[in-house]
């Protein structure tokens, strides 16, 4: 846990250094730090908030209790008053001007317990910002899995699709969600023999069917499967809804297709995996070389991904590479081919008609990265990349080799 601080608003240290010394002796261990003026408790509060900000001796201070107070409030810092309460008007001015509490500065028990209240309120706030941090990147895992399922899978609440994954969109040939969050479960499905509005209603009431149900499927497209629903209670977005299995009945070239898919897939970032690419390589080296065009292959990284590593959790570095992904993917031709290589890393293997191709790929590779944001929930980042190239030419026997080249003419770029 970050280190705990209580900062002392007084003209002179000695209130500081009291305060300090009988929080000592009573076996608090925390860094009491003295401030002056207010422009110095705002770069105090700046850097790590204090778990209690102290305003002592009102009639020498050199900032007033009202800007000393607001600034609390600003950064959502405990106040309080410290006073030996000699003059009662004082006490009244001060509750009538701002909100805090009051410390009795002749009496070491209410400061101790004081501090020792915040001190455990602090560590709880720790503890449950750490537990939502925990629980934010089990809920991105968990989103990543379904999003990479091969079963396809939907949410759904009132008869309507509050959730689906990649698969169920594929099976009903949309694309996203809003092209059928619309469209009421009855107006897709069809079943002999069956009350699916009646089934459909009991499910709010978490009664679920024992046994599939076997219906019809009518995409947004007019097409059709058969298909059989299984149902579960679930979760989303922290409401109650119904998890609903959709098993195709004649999805056994389906099944094969979704396997290859995700065998040559890397589920973060959907593009090409790192032994799909070497494949691929292969058979370009495979290829005769003409003068009328040129393959080569791109490494591309972003830079200072060491100090991104420090100040990212595992969840948003997922969402910082597939971002990026999808930025690569913007600057690529149909027939280029990219792939993630490395934790951060990406590869591209591209036919050009000359050398200069490349180089304008390249350009526009590094000028989309620089002009594109990567946005998280509480920040903004922009990055630039190296880029390392490699031709295949003639001499070319193997893609261990051009890698090679492509690796050291990245580690040159970075440089």
């Amino acid at each position: 846990m970050e280190s705990m601080s209580l900062l002392v608003t007084d003209k002179s240290p000695e209130v500081a250094e009291h305060i300090n010394s009988l929080l000592r002796n009573s076996g608090i261990k925390i860094h009491v730090i003295h401030v002056a003026r207010a422009v110095e408790v705002k770069r105090a509060l700046e850097q790590v908030p204090p778990i209690l900000l102290i305003y002592a001796k009102p009639e020498s201070a050199a900032a007033s209790i009202e800007e000393i107070s607001s600034l609390a409030d600003e950064y959502s810092v405990p106040f309080a008053f410290y006073s030996d309460f000699q003059n009662p008007q004082e006490l009244i001015e001060v509750l009538r001007s701002t909100s805090c509490l009051v410390i009795h500065s002749e009496s070491e028990t209410q400061l101790t317990e004081t501090v020792s209240r915040m001190i455990s309120r602090h560590e709880l706030n720790f503890s449950q910002a750490r537990q939502r941090s925990q629980m934010d990147e089990l809920e991105h895992r968990y989103d990543l899995l379904l999003e990479s399922a091969r079963d396809a899978m939907a949410y759904i609440h009132e008869g309507l699709h509050v959730y689906a994954n990649r698969a169920y969109l594929e099976a009903l040939h949309v694309k996203t969600l809003p092209e059928i969050a619309g469209i009421s479960l009855l107006d897709l499905m069809k079943a002999e023999g069956l009350n699916l509005k009646k089934i459909f209603q009991s499910l709010s009431r978490g009664e679920f069917p024992q046994e599939a149900l076997e219906v019809k499927i009518t995409r947004p497209d007019k097409t059709s499967f058969e298909a059989s629903l299984s149902f579960s209670p679930a979760r989303y977005n922290g409401e109650a809804c119904t998890q609903m299995l959709v098993h195709q009945r004649d999805a056994a070239a389906g099944l094969a297709v979704e396997l290859e898919r995700m065998r040559i897939t890397d589920p973060v970032t959907q593009l090409r995996n790192k032994r799909y690419f070497a494949e691929a390589l292969e058979t370009e080296l495979t290829q005769p070389r003409t003068v009328a065009s040129v393959s080569a292959i791109l490494l591309v990284e972003p830079d200072g991904m060491s100090d991104l590593i420090e100040v990212l959790d595992a969840a948003n570095l997922d969402t910082f590479v597939a971002d990026l992904a999808r930025v690569l993917g913007s600057c690529l031709g149909e027939h280029d081919v990219a792939a993630r290589v490395s934790d951060h890393g990406f590869a591209v293997l591209t036919r050009q008609t000359g050398m200069e191709k490349v180089e304008e790929l390249c350009g526009r590779i590094l000028k989309t990265y620089c002009g594109h944001l990567v946005e998280f929930e509480d920040r903004s980042i922009s990055v630039s990349c190296s880029i390392g190239i490699a031709t295949l030419g003639r001499l070319a026997h193997n893609s261990a080799e051009v890698l090679a080249g492509a690796r050291k003419a990245l580690a040159e770029a970075a440089e």
